[in-house]
C-alpha cells in the first residue's frame, strides 16, 4: 500500500496544474534563454521607437531653430536694405515712405527720386530664410532677395525694349514673352544679358540702357514701356545693402539715356 501511495503522489505531481506551461518540459536554462530573447526583442523595439523619436525631435529643432534664426537674419538684412533704399530714392519731397506688407516684404514709395521720373514704387522681397525647406528650394532655383521697382516717366522714352538675364528664371520668362510679342532678341557680348527691341529707332537707346545695366550688375529685368511711359527694374539683391546707394546714379543714367532722343 505504501508503494501504491507513493506512485499516486508521483502521478499527481506530474499532472499538477502548475506544470501545464508550454515550456514546462524545458530545462531551467532553456527557459531563461527564451526570456532573454524576449527581453532582447523588446529592447530592439524600444530602440527603434527611440530612434524615430530622435529623428522627429531633431527635425523639429531644425525647423524651429531655422524659423527663429532665419527670421532674425531677414529682419536685420531688411532693415539695412530699407536704409540704403531710403537714401538712394530720396527726392525733392524727401525720403520715400515705407510700408511693411509682411515679415519679409517692404514697399517704398517716392516722388520724383531722379530727374525725369514721377511716382516710383520699390518693393523688397526677402528670401524665406525663416522657412528652411522653402529657403533651400528657392536657393536651388536661384531665387534670393529681390528689388522690384516701377517708376513712371515724364514723357515717352526714345525706345521701348527689354534687357534681361537669361540665366535667371524670371529674366528668361520675360525675354520669351517679349519675343512672342514681336520683339527681336540679341545676346549682349561681355555680360550675362540679352536685349529685346521692337523697332530700329529705339535700338540705340536700348544699347545705352544695356551698357548701364551691365555695369550695375545683378539686373534680372529692365523694361521700358512707351504706351504708358514706365521703367520696370528687377534686381537680385545678392550684394551688400550699401551697394544700393549707387542705384540712384544708375537709375538717373537709364532715364537720361531713354528720354534723350538718340543723335
Amino acid at each position: 500500500m505504501a508503494t501504491r501511495s507513493r506512485c499516486l503522489d508521483v502521478a499527481v505531481t506530474r499532472h499538477s496544474p502548475r506544470c501545464q506551461r508550454p515550456d514546462c518540459h524545458l530545462s531551467a536554462d532553456a527557459r531563461d534563454g527564451g526570456d532573454l530573447a524576449s527581453i532582447r526583442d523588446a529592447a530592439r523595439g524600444i530602440g527603434h521607437v527611440n530612434g524615430s523619436a530622435l529623428i522627429v525631435v531633431a527635425l523639429a529643432v531644425v525647423l524651429v531653430g531655422g524659423y527663429a534664426v532665419g527670421g532674425v537674419l531677414n529682419a536685420r538684412r531688411l532693415r539695412a536694405l530699407v536704409t540704403a533704399l531710403r537714401e538712394a530714392l530720396a527726392g525733392p519731397a524727401g525720403p520715400p515712405t515705407v510700408q511693411r506688407l509682411g515679415r519679409s516684404i517692404v514697399r517704398l514709395t517716392a516722388e520724383r527720386p531722379v530727374r525725369g521720373t514721377g511716382s516710383t514704387v520699390a518693393t523688397v522681397r526677402m528670401a524665406p530664410r525663416d522657412a528652411v525647406l522653402l529657403w533651400v528650394l528657392s536657393t536651388l532655383r536661384g531665387r534670393g532677395d529681390l528689388l522690384d521697382m516701377k517708376a513712371d516717366l515724364d514723357r515717352v522714352p526714345a525706345g521701348a525694349g527689354l534687357v534681361a538675364n537669361p540665366r535667371h528664371r524670371t529674366g528668361r520668362a520675360a525675354l520669351q514673352a517679349a519675343v512672342m510679342a514681336g520683339g527681336s532678341r540679341r545676346d549682349l557680348p561681355g555680360c550675362d544679358l540679352a536685349m529685346v527691341t521692337y523697332d530700329a529707332a529705339g535700338a540705340a537707346a536700348m544699347e545705352r540702357v544695356a551698357a548701364i545695366a551691365g555695369e550695375t550688375g545683378d539686373v534680372v529685368v529692365l523694361e521700358l514701356r512707351g504706351a504708358q511711359p514706365r521703367l520696370t527694374l528687377l534686381i537680385s539683391l545678392r550684394r551688400a545693402p550699401q551697394s544700393l546707394v549707387a542705384l540712384r546714379t544708375a537709375l538717373q543714367g537709364v532715364v537720361d539715356a531713354t528720354l534723350t532722343k538718340p543723335a
